[in-house]
């Protein structure tokens, strides 16, 4: 059995020496008091928890903390790692260009050499020595051989190889070209930083970065932190993360709440180390699409964080013009599976055919919520765990591909059905997250769990048949073939052809193939169907975009407000300049009778309310 040991230690009364299998954790403790005093608890915290005494738990709990801080530490460390190779490479690079230039200066040439001239390198005899004239203007085979390379002097007497000479032109003429334009547009490429405000969670980066960060969109209190709240990203600080309560700044899809997502705003710039003063910034913001509701994103952006410039867009418009203007693909159906809704959104050259736009109102947050009505009802008390019911939907659930089947399989005993899993509750001590497991495999000792059966797959069929919680909407798979058929008849086929899913809650196992057999069952038999694959992550695949877009120098052709436009024009130029959209589906079946009854080939005439020259679709 193993032994306790209790030693003096300055500064402190006790300090208890726990053996485990690895080490041996030194737990100090406080001083105790005199009998007279009473007893002094080791932490207020602990409480209601476990007893005061209770030195085994107090060890495993500072050990583990002590785990959690080197871990923490030791990421940071590999990230400053990386950095640090990353400038030794660049530095090795800039010596490399240095001691090549020193060298090529050093070449004869017997003539003044002229910036901007291209220079052809000959090596004869040992000797080296430049030239105007290249190698296949001598009319010599022999100077092929002695031919070792050409290059161009620049202004800065620096020399760039032959082959690099257009990469750099190319870099040189987009700097010239935003300098020409001024204000906002002479900003370099980094100083465009990209945020998708999702309602679950921020999509931030600059148009550099590979990859976004996600940052909770919410403000977290938990029971158990009396005074603390968690404000965005500090949710990772979180050490228990139950019995959680939320402030969320969004609401069936828009912000309601300004204050708090100034405050998580601040806080993701502020983690970031981001400078937003004289920036431009791409927000992604449903507000500016519904004149009823207050949006004072731009009192915040151009007055509170001094954005130099914003576009305002959506996440849907973001996968549209990205299809337009990088994959050359004149028609997009976008499905936006997100946390608080789903959208279905028609586009053709980037622009949205705004009737034939469908919303349902189920989304990640009604799924998680009526997981936790399911399993309060049937097992154990969980109203109050949203997040960890959260992650169990997240590990757990699939979208079934036979329904009917399946709850075939749903009835049998636990040895003859596969459906069926334990999904183990996190302690947070020794596991944070929950953990799936075989039902046929013992369970843990003193450990909570839940058994999940029909809810796998009955929860996410939800998107497709909302009617089974009383939501009176039709399913995503409906949605779509109804958006399809409200627009004109000569794009249908092009949009049924381009069908991109999007959003967190399309990442269930199994959803692109429900949502692609069940359009194909209501879609007209003479369209073809594709459903886009290879989206690398549905939920940032918005962001992604919206770099790629400035990859391919097509974000600089979007339209921009600037700080300047927004003191002199307000408001009021938002709605003209950002939303951009089709006539109505009235006035183009209009026109394509009027062009029927003439017997001439249809063309529509696609405008906005900026853009009034006619657009040529006959070709879809």
């Amino acid at each position: 059995m193993e032994t306790m040991e209790t030693c003096s230690n300055e500064g402190f009364g006790h300090v208890v020496s726990l053996p485990t299998s690895a080490r041996r954790i030194n737990v100090p403790l406080v001083a105790p008091r005199s009998e007279e005093e009473g007893r002094l608890v080791v932490s207020s915290r602990q409480t209601d928890r476990m007893e005061a005494d209770d030195l085994v738990s107090l060890a495993c709990q500072l050990a583990n903390a002590r785990d959690l801080v080197k871990g923490r530490a030791c990421d940071r460390l590999r990230d400053i790692a990386r950095q640090m190779e990353h400038l030794q490479m660049a530095a090795r690079e800039i010596l490399q260009d240095a001691q090549r230039d020193e060298d090529l200066h050093q070449v004869p040439c017997n003539m003044a050499k002229q910036p901007g001239r291209i220079y052809h390198l000959y090596s004869k005899n040992g000797q080296r020595f430049f030239s105007l004239i290249a190698p296949h203007e001598w009319g010599q085979p022999e100077k092929l051989e002695q031919y070792s390379g050409s290059y161009r002097l620049e202004f800065d007497r620096s020399w760039t190889p032959i082959d690099e000479v257009e990469k750099r032109d190319t870099d040189v003429e987009r700097i010239q070209h935003l300098m020409r334009r001024g204000g906002p547009a002479m900003l370099t490429f980094v100083d465009v930083l990209i945020l998708d405000n999702g309602a679950y969670s921020l999509k931030i980066g600059t148009s550099t970065d590979e990859y976004p960060r996600l940052i909770p969109n919410s403000i977290v209190k938990a029971k158990h932190e009396k005074k603390r709240v968690f404000v965005a990203d500090e949710f990772s600080e979180c050490v228990e993360k139950t019995a959680l309560f939320y402030v969320r700044p969004i609401e069936r899809g828009y912000v309601v709440n300004w204050d708090t997502q100034q405050k998580i705003w601040e806080r993701a710039f502020a983690s970031m180390s981001l400078e937003t003063q004289n920036k431009r910034l791409v927000l992604t913001d449903n507000n500016y699409l519904v004149p009823a509701l207050s949006d004072v994103a731009n009192e915040l952006l151009f007055e509170v964080f001094e954005f130099d410039a914003v576009h305002k867009t959506s996440a849907s418009s973001l996968v549209a013009e990205h299809s337009s203007r990088v994959l050359n693909e004149r028609c997009v159906l976008v499905v936006d599976c997100g946390f608080s809704f789903t959208h279905v959104a028609p586009f053709v050259d980037g622009l949205l055919i705004q009737e034939a736009v469908v919303r349902l109102d189920v989304g990640g947050k009604a799924l998680t919520n009526k997981l936790k009505d399911w399993i309060s009802y049937r097992q154990l008390n969980v109203m109050e765990e949203t997040h960890v019911i959260n992650e169990c939907k997240e590990d757990v659930c699939f979208v079934s591909q036979d329904f009917d089947r399946d709850m075939v399989f749903a009835r049998k005993k636990a040895m003859d059905n596969f459906l069926i899993k334990r999904y183990v509750l996190p302690d947070f001590e020794t596991r944070h997250r929950g953990v799936v497991t075989d039902i046929r495999e013992g369970a843990e000792p003193n450990s909570q769990s839940i058994t999940l059966n029909v809810e796998r797959f009955a929860l996410p069929e939800i998107l497709f048949n909302p009617s089974d919680i009383g939501v009176d909407q039709i399913g995503v798979a409906e949605a779509v073939v109804h958006s399809i058929q409200s627009c004109p008849e000569n794009l249908r086929p092009a949009l049924a052809e381009n069908v991109v899913v999007m959003g967190g809650s399309s990442k269930f196992p199994g959803f692109t193939e429900r949502l692609r057999k069940e359009i194909r069952s209501f879609l007209n038999a003479d369209y073809d169907l594709k459903v886009v694959e290879g989206v690398p992550d549905a939920e940032t695949h918005a962001w992604r975009c919206a770099r790629e877009l400035f990859e391919e120098k097509t974000l600089d052709t979007l339209p921009w407000v600037s700080r300047l436009d927004w003191l002199e024009h307000g408001e009021s130029l938002e709605y003209s300049r950002f939303f951009r959209t089709l006539r109505t589906s009235d006035e183009l079946r209009e026109l394509m009778l009027r062009e029927r009854e003439n017997a001439a080939d249809v063309v529509l005439d696609i405008s906005t309310s900026n853009i009034s020259e006619p657009t040529d679709l006959s070709s879809l």
